[in-house]
C-alpha cells in the first residue's frame, strides 16, 4: 500500500470534537475539510461521498485504494491480511451493482422517478404526492406551476442499485469523478432523489467505458445479516452469529451496535489479534 490512512467524514449535524480528541495521537487520520448536514435519504450524503473521493485524490494522488466504511463496520481480519488483499487485487473494484430494472428491485424505482425534498431531519416531501389529500394536491400544484420539476423524470444513464460501501482503486475513482464533473445532468437528476447513495456512484461506475476503468466485482466483501424482520434492513450483529460471520470469508461485517454487539466485537478481536 502506498498510503495507509483513514479519511473521516463526520456528518455536519454531529459535533466532531470527540473524534478529534480521541484520535489526536494518530497521525494517519485526516478529516474532510468540507462537511455536509446529511438528513436520512437526502442527496447530501451522496455529495459527501463524492467529496471523499475528491479529497482523497487531492491529498493522496498516488493512493492505491479507497475503502468506504461506516461507523458500524468492523474488520474480520488483521491489518497485514487486509493490506495483502488490497495489494493483490488493486486492479479490481468491489462494488455491489444490480440493474434497477431487475424484477426484484422495481419497488425501488419510485425513489428515483419522483422528486424528494428534505426540509428537516426525518421530514421528507415527495412530488408527485403519494396520496390524494387536499394538502398533497396543493403541494403538487405548486411544484408543477414552478416549472422546475418536469414529469416524467428521466434518468441520464442506466441505473444500477447496490450497497453504498464501495471499494475503489485509484483509476476507477478518478474516472468516476471525471464522469460526474463532465455530466452535470447526473447531479441534477439525483439531487432530488431518495437514497441516491445506493444508486449514483454505482451507476456512474458501471456506465463508464471499460477501457477507462478497471473490472468491477459484484461484491462489497462485507457480511450483513438480513434474516429478520422481512429482510428490509441489516440487523445488528450479536455474539450468536460469531461462527457464521467468521466462516463467511468476508473482510468486514456490519452493522454493529452498542451495547448489543460488544461481546461479539471482543470475540472478533481475540480471533484476529
Amino acid at each position: 500500500m502506498k498510503t495507509n490512512s483513514a479519511h473521516l467524514l463526520i456528518d455536519n449535524s454531529a459535533p466532531d470534537e470527540q473524534f478529534k480528541r480521541e484520535l489526536v495521537i494518530l497521525n494517519n487520520v485526516f478529516y474532510t475539510e468540507k462537511r455536509y448536514k446529511s438528513y436520512w435519504g437526502s442527496y447530501q450524503f451522496t455529495k459527501a461521498n463524492i467529496n471523499i473521493l475528491r479529497e482523497c485524490s487531492a491529498r493522496f494522488p498516488t493512493f492505491d485504494y479507497i475503502v468506504m466504511l461506516s461507523g458500524q463496520d468492523y474488520p474480520l481480519t488483521d491489518n497485514p491480511t487486509l493490506e495483502s488483499f488490497w495489494r493483490e487485487n488493486k486492479s479490481k473494484n468491489y462494488v455491489i451493482h444490480m440493474p434497477i430494472k431487475d424484477p426484484n428491485l422495481t419497488q425501488h424505482m419510485e425513489r428515483y422517478e419522483n422528486y424528494y425534498f428534505f426540509p428537516k431531519n426525518r421530514i421528507t416531501l415527495r412530488y408527485p404526492s403519494a396520496n390524494a389529500s387536499f394538502m398533497g394536491k396543493l403541494k403538487d400544484a405548486i411544484f408543477k406551476a414552478s416549472g422546475l420539476f418536469p414529469l416524467p423524470k428521466f434518468a441520464p444513464l442506466p441505473l444500477y442499485f447496490g450497497s453504498n460501501w464501495f471499494r475503489l482503486n485509484r483509476r476507477s475513482a478518478s474516472a468516476i469523478l471525471r464522469h460526474f464533473d463532465n455530466n452535470p445532468s447526473i447531479e441534477k437528476y439525483f439531487k432530488h432523489a431518495l437514497l441516491a447513495e445506493e444508486v449514483m456512484v454505482q451507476s456512474i461506475l458501471i456506465n463508464i467505458p471499460v477501457n477507462e476503468r478497471d473490472p468491477v466485482i459484484n461484491d462489497d466483501l462485507t457480511y450483513t445479516y438480513w434474516d429478520e424482520p422481512l429482510g428490509r434492513y441489516p440487523n445488528p450483529l450479536v455474539e450468536g452469529l460469531f461462527d457464521r460471520i467468521m466462516d463467511s470469508g468476508h473482510l468486514f461485517a456490519r452493522k454493529f451496535d452498542h451495547p448489543i454487539s460488544e461481546s461479539l466485537l471482543l470475540k472478533i478481536d481475540l480471533m484476529t489479534s
